[in-house]
């Protein structure tokens, strides 16, 4: 994705994995979380004018799609490209 005119990515963001571990352990209330949340992906996604960037590409671990739903209740009017990857066991 790097090489596509236009494009950002953004690959596997702390702030993200912070924020799930205050949720999970109670340091932080839900509506805290939500705010946080969104200030989380707006300086994620953040860019200057120079950029030109028409897409972002944000590179997810498999235990932040928790995040997913409120992303997009959140942010509407944006197109949300989420990876995520999950080992995969063979028998």
């Amino acid at each position: 994705m790097f090489r596509v005119p236009g494009t950002c990515t953004i690959a596997e963001n702390w702030s993200l994995v912070n924020l799930r571990q205050l949720l999970a352990h109670g340091n932080i209330t839900k509506e805290e979380g939500k705010r946080m949340l969104r200030s989380a992906v707006r300086l994620i996604c953040k860019t200057t004018l120079e950029d030109n960037v028409q897409r972002i590409f944000v590179k997810m671990t498999i235990m932040d799609a928790m995040f997913f739903p409120g992303i997009a209740e959140m942010f509407p009017k944006i197109k949300l490209i989420f990876n995520t990857r999950c080992k995969i066991l063979a028998n």
